[in-house]
């Protein structure tokens, strides 16, 4: 740790706004991760790339073997945040692929355990084709969550246009652009013959990034704020937690359910207006909210 602590005050004399992020990744692949704790005390590193959130993200809205249920989820997520200091949640990369990962529609698509078996040579099971519309809805709910939640996003470049992919090397194919012939490749081993293609996808996605992003830039509660997990309802899978940050406060509910959801909003909390909706026919009557499948949404909480 010497090297870095020294690394940092070296960096940080040149540019005191240099964001130092450390790759912190497995102490037992593929079921233990690293504890980053050490290392974002504020003296080494600012973040690591957040494997450790990503997984538990995965493990909730996708439907992997290592699948966690609504209350596991909650008790996952807050021993990962709550173990740092309030600045390094803020900081933390929180990514879902990067260039030793799968691509985040192929990583949804899959039910593998988290980062284990994700290429064809290692799974020849492994599915590398298009997504189907459960996962790009699935894909949907996580970029809500991810956007809207403490952390600092991270898009690895590719996955805002389509692109699809295992793990290394398939998730560093170049980009694929709307005026580029790019062949069909084949993915390792060759002897598989099986394509590993990826497509320049429709503008849907792209957009819904824009829009997230958008939301994020527009309410500085969503980068700056503290959250709290709210129970709803349980029994119906439907997340939910808040966002606050000075004299602004921000509900985010989820139904990451194949069904309608319905849940009732605590009595002590008021709500100002809708700001951001993934789906247009969830309905609201009073505190009562009807869910549509699959749908976000995110409120503006009214102060008394």
């Amino acid at each position: 740790m010497v090297f870095w602590k020294d690394f940092r005050k070296f960096t940080r004399s040149i540019n005191p706004e240099f964001y130092l992020v450390d790759e912190n990744w497995w102490t037992k692949w593929p079921y233990e991760l690293m504890d980053p704790k050490p290392w974002v005390q504020g003296d080494i590193f600012d973040a690591v790339m957040h494997d450790q959130w990503y997984k538990v993200a995965r493990g909730y809205l996708a439907q992997p073997q290592d699948k966690l249920n609504l209350k596991g989820f909650r008790k996952a997520v807050d021993s990962v945040f709550l173990s740092y200091p309030d600045y390094t949640q803020q900081a933390m990369m929180n990514l879902s692929s990067s260039h030793d990962a799968p691509r985040l529609l192929t990583c949804f698509k899959n039910p593998n355990v988290y980062k284990y078996n994700t290429s064809k040579r290692d799974n020849p099971d492994y599915k590398t084709g298009q997504p189907s519309i459960e996962t790009i809805e699935r894909v949907k709910l996580f970029l809500l969550h991810q956007y809207t939640f403490i952390g600092s996003p991270h898009i690895w470049n590719g996955d805002e246009m389509g692109m699809i992919g295992a793990d290394d090397p398939d998730c560093r194919k170049p980009l694929i652009w709307p005026d580029l012939q790019i062949k069909p490749n084949n993915t390792f081993p060759k002897t598989l013959n099986e394509l590993s293609a990826t497509t320049f996808p429709e503008d849907e996605l792209f957009l819904y990034y824009q829009s997230i992003i958008s939301l994020r830039k527009t309410y500085p509660t969503l980068s700056l704020g503290n959250y709290t997990f709210i129970q709803l309802n349980d029994e119906a899978n439907i997340l939910a937690y808040t966002r606050n940050y000075n004299n602004e406060s921000l509900l985010i509910v989820f139904n990451v359910n194949p069904t309608v959801g319905k849940a009732k909003i605590p009595d002590n909390l008021s709500l100002k207006n809708k700001i951001f909706e993934k789906r247009k026919v969830s309905l609201r009557k009073g505190n009562n909210l009807e869910l549509q499948p699959y749908s976000g949404e995110v409120f503006i909480i009214k102060h008394k």
